[in-house]
């Protein structure tokens, strides 16, 4: 289980968007963990990204072999194979193993893993208090 706080992500992407809006974009958010920075916690993608993605995804599909990856995964490698930029916001996502913080840390947007209910609220209690 996990939980986010749009309000808090609408603050980190407001230096990525212009007048005309963003461009062609995603963020990574796990800079500790050197095999994989687009965690799947909380994926963030500029709608250009996205209208790329969906436009080019038979690239993806035909020459990245990807089997038994995580979704996470596939789209990191995927958005670097079209062509699209990121921006690296590790301060993001709290999650044990990439970029931990504490639920009471504001500026995070999401926090994960909880494996049950009770932690979850605890966080949720810690963050929002």
């Amino acid at each position: 289980m996990r939980f986010f706080f749009p309000d808090r992500l609408r603050k980190h992407v407001e230096p990525l968007t212009s007048h005309k809006g963003p461009g062609s974009v995603y963020i990574r958010n796990c800079g500790t963990n050197p095999w994989i920075h687009l965690m799947g916690a909380i994926e963030v993608f500029s709608k250009k990204a996205m209208q790329k993605y969906f436009d080019e995804k038979w690239k993806c599909e035909s020459q990245l072999s990807c089997g038994g990856w995580g979704e996470d995964y596939y789209m990191e490698h995927c958005m670097d194979l079209l062509g699209i930029e990121y921006a690296n916001d590790f301060k993001l996502l709290g999650q044990a193993g990439c970029e931990y913080a504490p639920c009471q840390d504001s500026w995070r947007v999401a926090f994960h893993p909880f494996k049950d209910p009770e932690s979850w609220w605890q966080c949720w209690d810690r963050s929002t208090g």
